[in-house]
Order: C-alpha cells, then sequence, then structure tokens
C-alpha cells in the first residue's frame, strides 16, 4: 500500500525512519502505521506489535511534535515497550488522550509511565484498564498524578488491579 502523502517529504521521511527502526529491532512494519503517521490522533487498536513493534513506533512517533492522541489498545506491549513509549512521550507537551488498555504492562510499564504523568501539562485522558496492576501500583499511580498535578476533568485512570498476597 502506498502512503497517501508519498510526494510528501516529511512523509517519506518518518515511513522511512519507522521502517529502520523496525529492521534494527526485528520488528514487522506495520502499514496502517504508514498510512496514518501523519495525524494527530494516532490510533491503533490489536495490532500486536508487542515490546520490538512499540520500540520501533517509539522512535518514529518522538518526531511527530504535535500528536495529540495515542491510542494503542490490546497490542501486548508490556513493560519494555512501556519503557520505550514512555521515553518517547515524556517530553511531549501535545499529549491529551493516552490509552494503553490490555497491554499487560504490570508494574514496571506503569513505572515508566509515572514519568511521563508527573511531567505532562497536558494530557487530560488516561486509560490503562486490563493491565495487570498490583494494588501497590494504584499508590504508585496516583502520586503520579499528583505531583504532575493532573485531576483536571475529565481524568481517567482505570487499572485493572491484582491483589499483591496469593
Amino acid at each position: 500500500y502506498p502512503t497517501p502523502s508519498a510526494n510528501d517529504s516529511d512523509s517519506r521521511q518518518l515511513v522511512s525512519g519507522y521502517r529502520r527502526a523496525c529492521h534494527r529491532v526485528a520488528a514487522v512494519p506495520v502499514r496502517y502505521y504508514e498510512r496514518n503517521l501523519k495525524s494527530q490522533s494516532f490510533v491503533m487498536n490489536h495490532h500486536g506489535l508487542g515490546e520490538h513493534g512499540a520500540k520501533a513506533l517509539s522512535k518514529s512517533l518522538s518526531r511527530q511534535a504535535s500528536i495529540e492522541n495515542v491510542v494503542l489498545r490490546d497490542n501486548a506491549i508490556r513493560g519494555k515497550g512501556a519503557a520505550h513509549l514512555a521515553a518517547t512521550l515524556l517530553d511531549n507537551r501535545t499529549l491529551k488522550e493516552l490509552d494503553l488498555s490490555n497491554n499487560d504492562l504490570r508494574s514496571h510499564g506503569l513505572a515508566s509511565f509515572s514519568k511521563v504523568l508527573e511531567n505532562s501539562s497536558s494530557l487530560s485522558k488516561l486509560t490503562l484498564e486490563g493491565n495487570h496492576f498490583l494494588d501497590m501500583d494504584s499508590a504508585r499511580l496516583c502520586e503520579a498524578l499528583k505531583v504532575g498535578k493532573l485531576l483536571p476533568p475529565p481524568l481517567r485512570a482505570h487499572a485493572s488491579r491484582r491483589r499483591t498476597t496469593p
């Protein structure tokens, strides 16, 4: 599938950079991303990115300074993939919505995103359901939200929890 803006030099550079990043981490490039890379809203659910795909994606997202919505539900990103995405989004000042539901982030992934939440001045919607967090992770999330002063409505932080005791 050719990218819709194949004549746009910026788009070609983003696609090329994304493909190189995929090659370096042995991830299969996702054509959907290539076709939608210039959008302010990036929604890519159920594509099975995994940790390596999240790493490649994060390298490309770092070049998109004006992205406002990132929705990556059910992509098996896990903790390592979350760390790569968090490092990319740490300096983003335009991100308003982040949905990483059902990615098996666990405690490690939440720890990575806590830094993003502490530093974000624009995030207003957060969805993290179905990530197998522990009860103690709720305290970490609340502290990050408090430090970052991210309590404007309608901030939503959904977290499926697992008991810390057997």
